[in-house]
């Protein structure tokens, strides 16, 4: 299974079975990462320590806070060595400083940046292949949907056409 992502976030679901392709970006080759590169890359023993590592440093393109005052390379060391951020958790005592405080004050907010990290892959998909064939489009029901939203700049691009609403 080949998983295609540009975020290293997305490195979570990669497996023995599963791969995740990354896209060339500014000038840099496309890459492949299995499970050596995302513990080369990312610092973790396992790649849904992904998870654990979003929860302590957090994501701000996803809106995901974790804890404040811990980056990307102390994330990763303290899942090193604690394992998962609950790990982490039961060892607050070992810590020291504003981090101890931080981690202390601050843990159910790593508890809830880790769940919201987490990638779902065991979602049930009931798809036929038949429903994804192109199809025309019904200009006329895309038009009062368009309208109903107030997405004039989106109708222009697939309609073609400027959208006149009521109150214009």
């Amino acid at each position: 299974t080949q998983l295609v992502a540009a975020d290293k976030d997305s490195a979570q679901p990669v497996t023995e079975k599963s791969v995740m392709f990354r896209p060339g970006r500014q000038g840099n080759p496309a890459e492949v990462w299995d499970i050596p590169a995302v513990q080369e890359r990312v610092g973790v023993e396992h790649p849904t320590q992904v998870i654990d590592i979003l929860g302590l440093q957090g994501d701000s393109a996803d809106n995901i806070p974790g804890i404040p005052g811990i980056g990307p390379k102390t994330a990763a060391k303290l899942i090193q060595k604690y394992g998962s951020v609950e790990g982490l958790l039961e060892h607050t005592h070992e810590l020291k400083g504003k981090q101890k405080e931080n981690v202390e004050n601050f843990a159910e907010q790593g508890r809830m940046s880790k769940v919201l990290a987490t990638i779902i892959t065991d979602v049930p998909v009931d798809l036929e292949w038949s429903d994804l064939k192109v199809t025309p489009i019904h200009k006329e029901r895309l038009r009062e949907l368009f309208a109903e939203l107030e997405f004039r700049t989106l109708a222009k691009r697939v309609l073609g056409e400027e959208l006149t609403t009521v109150s214009e």
